[in-house]
């Protein structure tokens, strides 16, 4: 994927924030789902997911979503 720069300052802080929590000490899940919401947020989408496979590769070991029931 070729570098992006991004000229708003206030969704590169937002990019930022979300970088920083990768090393926050939070569980998968809710790290996962705010990678998901910052994502939404950003681009407008009204759904996102992330799919994260299991040891084996295989199939789900988790599926998380935002925007839907």
């Amino acid at each position: 994927m070729p570098y992006r720069s991004i000229e708003d300052p206030a969704k590169l802080r937002r990019v930022l924030q979300a970088t920083l929590l990768l090393q926050a000490d939070l569980e998968l899940p809710t790290l996962l789902r705010h990678v998901i919401e910052e994502a939404c947020s950003m681009t407008g989408a009204q759904y996102g997911a992330l799919g994260v496979l299991n040891d084996d590769r295989t199939g789900l070991a988790e599926f998380i979503t935002v925007g839907l029931d």
